[in-house]
C-alpha cells in the first residue's frame, strides 16, 4: 500500500509540475500562430478607375489592389480594403485608422503631412478637359469660367499647380470642388462647369466612357503616383521596405503581375519608359576605355609592319629587275622542287 501511495503522489506531483509548464509555454505557441497567419494592413482605396475601383460585384480592383494582392501572397499579409472617398481615405490615413493609402502623388506640401515610398507606381500630370464643342485651349480661354476640380487636388496650390499658372497669366477663374474624379467628368459632361482638371490617366482611360469630353493642350504639375503612409507610424519602414522591394522588382520584371495588369487595365500606353545603364557599366568604363586604346595601338603597329614589308618588297623587286635588265650575262631562273 505504501508503494502504492508513493506512485500516486508521484504521478501527482509530475502532472501538476507539466500543467505549471504548459501553462508557461501556451501564450508563446499562441503568439506562434498569430505570426504564422500574417499581420492585417489596412490599404484605403477610393474610385479612380482604372487604377483603383470597385467593380459590380463589390471587389476592390485595379492596377493597386492587383499589386497589393501580389504582394500580400508573397508576404503573408491579410489585406483589409478599406473604402471611401478621396477625402474619407486621406482623413483615416492622418488619423492612423488605416495604414496604406493608394495612388497619392507627391508633392513638398502631402510629404509633410504623410510618408511615402521611395518607388514610383506611376507617372502622371495634370490635364484640362473640356467639352468637344469647346473652344478653350489655353490658359487665358479659362477667364471667367467655372472648372472642377477634385478636393485636396495634387494639382492645386502646388508650385506648378494650375492656379499658379492663372495666377501668372493674371486669369479669374471658380474652382468648383468635388469628392471624386468620376464626379469631376460627370459635372463637365452635364455643362454644370465649363472645365475639368483631372490627371492624364484618367482622361486618357475615360476617353470612351466620356465621348463628349475631349482634352486640351494645357497641362501642368508632373506627379509621381506612390503609396502613402500616415506620417511617422511605427510600422512605416517595414511596409516601405517591402513595398519599395517588390514595386521595384515587378516593374524590372516583363510579364509580371505589374505589366499584366497595365494590359488588363489599359493602362499600357501610361508607362514612361527610361532606360536605364547597368551599374556594372560605370565602374568598367576605364577598362573599356584602356581596351579600345590598346587595340588601337596594336592594330596601328600591324599597319606600320604590313607597309614596312610592303615598302621591303618593293625595293627587293625593284633591285632584282635593275640587275636582271643591266646584267651582261644571260640568266635563267630555274625552279627546283624538292621531293
Amino acid at each position: 500500500m505504501k508503494w502504492w501511495k508513493m506512485m500516486k503522489n508521484f504521478f501527482a506531483i509530475f502532472f501538476f509540475i507539466l500543467i505549471i509548464l504548459t501553462s508557461f509555454s501556451f501564450p508563446n505557441n499562441i503568439f506562434a500562430v498569430t505570426q504564422t497567419e500574417g499581420r492585417t494592413v489596412k490599404i484605403g482605396v477610393y474610385e479612380n478607375s482604372p487604377k483603383v475601383y470597385r467593380d459590380a460585384s463589390g471587389v476592390i480592383s485595379g492596377l493597386y489592389p492587383d499589386i497589393l494582392n501580389f504582394i500580400a501572397k508573397q508576404e503573408n499579409w491579410r489585406i483589409q480594403y478599406v473604402y471611401g472617398t478621396w477625402e474619407e481615405g486621406l482623413s483615416r490615413l492622418k488619423n492612423g485608422e488605416i495604414h496604406i493609402m493608394v495612388d497619392v502623388a507627391t508633392s513638398e506640401d502631402r510629404q509633410k503631412e504623410y510618408d511615402f515610398t521611395n518607388e514610383t507606381v506611376l507617372n502622371s500630370w495634370g490635364v484640362v478637359s473640356v467639352r468637344k464643342n469647346s473652344s478653350i485651349n489655353s490658359f487665358p480661354d479659362l477667364e471667367g469660367k467655372k472648372i472642377a476640380i477634385l478636393k485636396s487636388s495634387v494639382y492645386l496650390g502646388g508650385p506648378e499647380a494650375i492656379d499658379q499658372y492663372l495666377h501668372a497669366f493674371g486669369v479669374q477663374a471658380e474652382f468648383i470642388y468635388v469628392d471624386e474624379y468620376a464626379a469631376v467628368y460627370e459635372r463637365l459632361n452635364k455643362g454644370d462647369v465649363d472645365a475639368a482638371v483631372v490627371s492624364r490617366i484618367f482622361a486618357v482611360t475615360n476617353a470612351k466612357k466620356y465621348p463628349n469630353i475631349k482634352s486640351t493642350d494645357i497641362f501642368f504639375s508632373p506627379t509621381e503616383l506612390r503609396f502613402a503612409f500616415t506620417k511617422s507610424h511605427s510600422e512605416n519602414p517595414y511596409l516601405i521596405e517591402k513595398l519599395d522591394y517588390w514595386v521595384k522588382k515587378i516593374k524590372s520584371e516583363q510579364g509580371s503581375v505589374y505589366y499584366q495588369s497595365l494590359k488588363n487595365h489599359g493602362l499600357e500606353g501610361m508607362i514612361i519608359v527610361e532606360t536605364m545603364i547597368p551599374v556594372w557599366v560605370y565602374p568598367a568604363i576605364p577598362g573599356l576605355i584602356f581596351l579600345v586604346v590598346l587595340l588601337g595601338y596594336i592594330i596601328f603597329r600591324l599597319l606600320q609592319a604590313r607597309l614596312r614589308a610592303i615598302q621591303v618588297l618593293r625595293q627587293s623587286e625593284e633591285k632584282f629587275s635593275g640587275a636582271f635588265q643591266t646584267s651582261p650575262y644571260a640568266i635563267t631562273i630555274t625552279r627546283i622542287e624538292v621531293s
